[in-house]
């Protein structure tokens, strides 16, 4: 379907999760960093909340993202958690590097 983009995230708990999180992805623009569309919402839509998690649990979700409407053009997917006051979580590279934005941008790009 063009006008869904379905995404499935893994997430791991290295350490059972201090609070219950929310997960965002946008759909990013390369060139203007806008976000014509973005999901946010508790992992598997409330099913399986944060301070549920074990550590070493892992839980898999599908996000989907209408794309009606989005226009044409290369995009960069990003993905990240935050808490009830809209605080993010740290969110860090594998060698330890705080990520900027506290999200993670994940390979491939997305072309529209």
């Amino acid at each position: 379907d063009e006008e869904a983009l379905r995404l499935t995230l893994w997430w791991r708990a290295l350490q059972p999760p201090q609070g219950d999180y929310t997960v965002f992805v946008h759909l990013v623009d390369r060139e203007s960093e806008a976000i014509p569309v973005q999901s946010d919402a508790p992992p598997c839509g409330g099913a399986c909340p944060t301070w549920w998690w074990a550590a070493g649990e892992v839980v898999s979700e599908t996000v989907t993202l209408a794309l009606a409407g989005v226009p044409a053009g290369r995009y960069r997917l990003a993905v990240g958690l935050y808490d009830q006051s809209l605080t993010r979580l740290e969110a860090v590279a594998p060698d330890g590097a705080r990520l900027p934005d506290d999200r993670l941008f994940l390979p491939p790009e997305v072309e529209r």
